[in-house]
């Protein structure tokens, strides 16, 4: 497994100049992955059926968690789930560890609220401190990308920029989440932040580590 996740971020984070061999490797990779996938979601459907407390996996729990509703999740679903956990959460989940880890022990205020809320089992509080920290420290500053189609970035703003089809893209997103433009005082740890905004119920603080913008609350 650690074989595949390996290939596979080689050629997804890591092979900016498109090698060829590289790429390859992935592709095979993924393809052993998902035949190891479905027939492991086959036998654990199987199992679970027989004995509904049989296993507490992760895949378990989806599966179990799928039978009420009215609308399932297909197996390819359950598939590109699945292979993605295998994918990102090894050395991903090490990286964050690490580097969230690291800015904590340069910062002895944050540290000792971090573990004030883990041992009130605070999770929404501790989730806050990881992300901020991550902020600070992501796992990567800077992702590549291709552009599968045209785009006009930022339309209709000054820095307007058109993408096409084909382009290698590297999106800054540390960078944009020190962007002053966007984020008050970026070099301030969110407590501050955070504390003003809900005052003015502010949305203030971007987060922009999983693909996607994550604003506070």
């Amino acid at each position: 497994m650690y074989a595949w996740s390996r290939a596979t971020q080689d050629d997804f984070f890591r092979n900016i100049k498109g090698d060829k061999k590289v790429h390859a490797r992935a592709v095979k990779a993924g393809a052993e992955m998902r035949t190891y996938v479905q027939k492991l979601i086959r036998e654990k459907r199987a199992k679970l059926a027989k004995d509904p407390n049989s296993e507490d996996t992760v895949l378990a729990r989806m599966l179990k968690e799928d039978e009420g509703r009215i609308e399932r999740l297909t197996d390819e679903r359950l598939i590109i789930l699945t292979s993605g956990m295998l994918i990102g959460a090894g050395e991903t989940t090490q990286a964050a560890v690490v580097k969230s880890l690291s800015e904590l022990l340069d910062r002895p205020e944050q540290l000792k609220g971090a573990i004030q809320a883990a041992r009130e089992n605070n999770d929404e509080q501790l989730a806050k401190y990881v992300w901020e920290t991550l902020r600070f420290q992501p796992v990567n500053q800077v992702l590549p990308r291709f552009a599968e189609t045209d785009y006009l970035l930022a339309n209709g703003t000054p820095r307007e920029t058109r993408i096409k089809k084909g382009s290698l893209v590297l999106a800054a997103t540390q960078a944009a989440m020190f962007d002053e433009n966007a984020v008050s005082r970026p070099n301030c740890w969110f407590t501050l932040i955070y504390a003003e905004a809900h005052a003015r119920r502010e949305q203030c603080l971007p987060w922009l580590l999983r693909g996607i913008k994550m604003n506070s609350p």
